[in-house]
């Protein structure tokens, strides 16, 4: 009896695992990914196949499946890709405040690693919540968005902060 219990509990945990947000569920090149409302803001979280150790996630500022190449690769490594929409708040509170209770969603609740990598595409897309919480975060631009805090012009090249 208690032999069988385990064998299926061990068969079991790879579904139960593999579901971990509730959501709508659907396909990203592949993996899983799941949308779902946190709040007034609609979130999808993409699951690799097998976590990495830490939970690494990279977080997509904006422009959802635009140049999904590095989240593919990053998924294929076991992070997760994160996602919670901001279109057209450019840095208000109120993006602000939807992107401060989407990482302590994350964080506290899916315990994913507390410095996600922030990938950032066009202007207004990372600055507020970076301003902030800088020490939190590993800082991918791939646009413009710290040239144009200062006012430059938007480089064509990656800054690693």
């Amino acid at each position: 009896m208690r032999s069988s219990l385990l064998a299926l509990l061990i068969l079991a945990f790879p579904l139960l695992s593999a579901v971990e947000f509730d959501g709508k569920q659907s396909k990203f090149h592949g993996f899983t990914m799941v949308e779902f409302d946190l709040g007034d803001a609609r979130c999808r979280v993409v699951q690799p196949k097998k976590a990495a150790d830490g939970r690494p996630w990279i977080w997509r500022a904006r422009f959802w499946g635009h140049e999904p190449q590095l989240d593919v690769a990053l998924l294929e490594r076991g992070w997760h890709v994160a996602y919670c929409d901001v279109g057209n708040l450019f840095g208000s509170p109120r993006a602000v405040k939807r992107w401060d209770a989407f990482y302590e969603y994350l964080t506290a609740k899916h315990q994913f690693n507390p410095r996600p990598v922030l990938e950032g595409m066009s202007r207004n897309t990372v600055m507020a919540w970076v301003n902030v919480l800088v020490m939190r975060c590993n800082v991918k631009d791939s646009e413009s968005s710290f040239s144009y805090l200062r006012g430059g012009p938007a480089p064509r090249r990656t800054l690693d902060l």
